[in-house]
């Protein structure tokens, strides 16, 4: 599907256009102040030439930008606007037939992107080595950020034990579970190739989840299990990402084999920072692979000195490392709405998307 956002009037003759095209486009028409408060990404975003200045070129660096022109326009002026935008096209009432052109170049662009995503599948997993960390608050920004980034298909595995994160956090429950899989990832049924879509939960972000057991009795997935469930994610999604909370069990480290890159969340706590050597330590020798791992320092302080990061990359040997602000705000918005903090003028907001767009580079 492709997404369009629309900044146009809703009366003009493109809005009155956008709403004759295929069900598989989806067409949100926002005003400037919502598209700038809120996380919006689509594919193409359509924006007037009077609105254009107004907003930051940073903001449009992932979608493709076509400016709408009205009769009464300043042209000359509005060539001056676009020249440190990346603009794709430009187009009025007397070419509205170029919309049809783009987004079938758009349409076809994300045929490729998709099918080179699926190629090579990527399996994230979060963890940490000291409870109450800020694992899953950072895990759920992570699936949302970079499913934006993808433009693909992305599960979220809630494996935080020992009652999972889904429930208390996003507020999000579903029927079944990876539990649900249980009898078919041992071998006992047979597992069909859409099973897995067919029991996420779909939700409001751009990422499904598979939940953690609600009612959980009996036995958790052991490593051949999991290596499975992660194989069958990966072939029905082009990104998976995986909260496996705290590690603080040896036996919970047989787990991360299947992971392509991990990510470690710490605090700079003292206590937090020496639990992450020793854990980090360990898992080194454990694994049988030299695997990809990132460090993220949540809840830091902005007083604290910048070189602790550098000092905790050369320490813990990390490919990558990086902060996120202490937020007050953000985390009472987090904690009490269940929500995602989505306002872009709160510092950790800021954070947590350029994370992400590491992350992703890493990735893929």
């Amino acid at each position: 599907m492709i997404k369009i956002i629309n900044l146009t009037h809703p009366k003009s003759a493109l809005s009155e256009t956008l709403k004759t095209l295929d069900s598989n486009i989806q067409t949100l028409e926002l005003d400037l102040q919502e598209f700038q408060m809120e996380s919006r990404v689509a594919d193409i975003i359509i924006i007037p030439t009077k609105v254009l200045s107004k907003i930051e070129p940073f903001r449009l660096s992932s979608m493709k930008v076509i400016v709408w022109v009205e009769p009464n326009d300043d042209v000359l002026n509005m060539y001056s606007t676009i020249k440190d935008k990346d603009v794709s096209a430009v187009i009025s009432a007397q070419n509205l037939s170029k919309l049809d052109q783009i987004i079938l170049q758009t349409y076809e662009e994300l045929l490729v992107k998709k099918q080179k995503f699926i190629q090579s599948s990527q399996c994230l997993q979060v963890i940490s080595f000291k409870g109450g960390v800020g694992t899953t608050f950072i895990a759920h920004h992570l699936a949302d950020q970079l499913s934006q980034l993808s433009r693909n298909s992305t599960l979220y595995i809630d494996s935080a034990k020992p009652f999972g994160s889904t429930k208390g956090t996003l507020n999000l429950e579903s029927e079944y579970s990876w539990k649900t899989l249980q009898p078919s990832l041992s071998g006992k049924n047979q597992l069909g190739s859409n099973r897995l879509k067919s029991i996420s939960l779909a939700t409001k972000y751009q990422f499904d989840i598979l939940s953690y057991p609600v009612d959980f009795e009996g036995t958790e997935l052991n490593v051949s299990e999991h290596a499975q469930l992660t194989q069958l994610a990966k072939q029905s999604y082009a990104l998976t990402i995986e909260d496996r909370g705290a590690i603080l069990k040896k036996t919970d480290v047989e787990f991360l084999q299947e992971a392509d890159l991990i990510c470690v969340v710490l605090t700079p706590d003292p206590s937090s920072i020496y639990n992450t050597y020793i854990g980090l330590e360990f898992i080194r020798t454990q694994l049988s692979k030299d695997m990809n791992i990132l460090g993220i320092v949540n809840m830091f302080e902005s007083k604290e000195d910048r070189q602790v990061l550098t000092q905790l990359k050369e320490k813990f040997n990390l490919q990558y490392i990086d902060k996120v602000e202490m937020d007050s705000e953000a985390v009472r918005h987090f904690s009490r709405r269940y929500e995602l903090v989505t306002d872009k003028s709160l510092v950790i907001y800021e954070d947590l998307k350029r994370i992400s767009e590491e992350v992703f580079k890493k990735m893929y």
